[in-house]
């Protein structure tokens, strides 16, 4: 082990082994961001289509009185409909949010 070509084997060995784990974290960070987005953008684009395919006056109406009325189920029956229409999904969530005395509809 005192040769000259072995330390310096050893050395560029140890520094391939680095550079290969080094390699192999910044690919999955790179993909696992890569993959997020992309499924952060395909919702986004789901609930918009989703949103422009609700009613607007019965969701205002629904806004108006936020109880189980015949509104309230003629919008979760459309809702369940999309849901059944694509296949990945098992839920869609929606949501109320009242800023500055408007609602929102996520």
């Amino acid at each position: 082990m005192n040769k000259l070509s072995t330390k310096i084997g050893f050395v560029l060995l140890t520094g391939m082994i680095i550079t290969l784990i080094g390699s192999l974290l910044l690919m999955y960070k790179s993909t696992k961001d890569t993959v997020e987005k992309t499924i952060a953008m395909s919702s986004l684009d789901i609930a918009s289509n989703i949103s422009q395919g609700i009613n607007p006056t019965s969701y205002a109406d629904f806004l108006s009185n936020q109880s189980e009325t015949s509104t309230y189920w003629e919008i979760r029956e459309q809702l369940d409909d999309y849901r059944q229409k694509l296949e990945h999904y098992m839920y869609i969530h929606w949501e109320l949010t009242k800023i500055a005395k408007k609602s929102i509809f996520l």
